[in-house]
């Protein structure tokens, strides 16, 4: 019931703030309004980050799978998977207890793209 209640709450949340006057200002440069609105009012996909180290995508997709995750990799991104579909939050599973996934925005993994770090150089995450 909680769950519900704070999903229902969120979605008016984010409702609330797509109706908002102070987004009126990109109505003229936005060439699909309607698609633009409907994009900030769908639920932000859920990525991982397979820890590889740890473990091997195929072992965390088997696991994750008989417990009834769905995930589909993300073109690209060799440990990044997008969460499709699940029958609770992916981060109450004992393999995220683990550290055996991150739980990671997939547009965080391209700044590692961008700078291809090499061993022994030093990356300063801010966010």
């Amino acid at each position: 019931m909680t769950g519900e209640w704070v999903e229902s709450h969120e979605y008016d949340l984010i409702m609330s703030k797509i109706r908002s006057p102070s987004l009126d200002r990109y109505r003229d440069i936005v060439p699909d309004w309607p698609g633009f609105q409907a994009a900030i009012a769908a639920p932000e996909p859920v990525g991982i980050r397979v820890r590889l180290g740890l473990t091997t995508p195929e072992g965390l997709l088997r696991h994750l799978g008989a417990q009834g995750f769905a995930l589909e990799p993300v073109p690209g991104l060799a440990s990044q998977y997008r969460l499709v579909a699940g029958p609770r939050s992916i981060a109450q599973t004992i393999e995220h207890w683990l550290g055996l996934f991150h739980i990671q925005q997939t547009v965080m993994t391209l700044p590692v793209l961008a700078l291809a770090p090499t061993p022994g150089e030093r990356v300063l995450d801010l966010c």
